[in-house]
């Protein structure tokens, strides 16, 4: 459990260290504040975009430290303290799944950490002879590397609020929107002689969370619109892959 802990925060934090981050996700996630202070007040917070990510990292690999446990532990509080106000109705009331899931990061790496006893190489090296903890190593610590790369999968990798996961827009034809119900017609916006559909925000209106963000997800969505038309061409999606490492966010 605690190799899990650790991991989360390790990878999320790694996660937004990518230019969506500074420039997208962390100026809104602001905006709670910047907002009282006037225009371009964001620029007093940037230090905030980039150490918000290392904190995040050096979080997950000191709650590894038993000499840095409880400063680890404090530092996650607060992290998780300042999204709660930020995603509350004190803030942009939004993602709700997630005030439950802040909540119980805190309870989880009190219990965990915070009065636990030290522990040893030797008991560390002999919980490897458990399967159960080599799953962990695999699942929680090695594979969300390849998310990198664009070859495992975002939420899998703990990618969560870094500006860089994949989107989808479906686009249909006036023809396929008249035969849409009155409920998702309404999700289809209007652009010259065809409308489109933001997965993603159609999913937060009808459920209240994020689409999950990977390509296979995003095409069956788009695959389910067939029904309402006998020409496939009438419907089609524009797929945006998250960046992978190393790539440039295009303008």
């Amino acid at each position: 459990f605690k190799l899990m802990i650790a991991a989360i925060y390790f990878w999320s934090g790694l996660q937004k260290l990518n230019p969506n981050f500074l420039s997208d996700t962390f100026p809104w996630l602001m905006q709670p504040i910047t907002d009282h202070l006037g225009l371009n007040s964001i620029q007093h917070f940037r230090f905030l975009g980039y150490s918000f990510p290392l904190i995040e990292t050096a979080t997950g690999i000191c709650l590894l430290i038993p000499a840095l446990q409880k400063q680890a532990v404090i530092a996650a509080i607060l992290m998780h303290v300042f999204v709660l106000v930020i995603l509350s109705p004190l803030g942009h009331n939004y993602n709700p799944v997630v005030w439950p899931w802040n909540i119980a990061m805190i309870l989880f790496v009190l219990l965990l950490f915070y009065n636990d006893s030290t522990y040893t190489f030797t008991e560390i090296r002999s919980m490897l002879h458990y399967n159960s903890s080599k799953f962990v190593l695999a699942l929680f610590v090695c594979m969300p590397l390849f998310n990198f790369f664009n070859s495992w999968d975002s939420y899998l990798s703990h990618n969560l609020y870094s500006g860089n996961t994949s989107g989808g827009v479906i686009f249909i034809t006036d023809a396929v929107k008249e035969k849409l119900p009155d409920y998702l017609r309404n999700y289809a916006i209007q652009e010259e002689n065809q409308s489109e559909i933001n997965i993603k925000y159609w999913c937060m209106q009808e459920l209240g969370v994020p689409a999950y963000p990977e390509k296979r997800n995003f095409e069956a969505v788009k695959n389910s619109f067939y029904n309402y038309t006998n020409d496939t061409s009438q419907v089609y999606m524009l797929y945006t892959p998250k960046l992978k490492a190393g790539e440039k966010a295009q303008q």
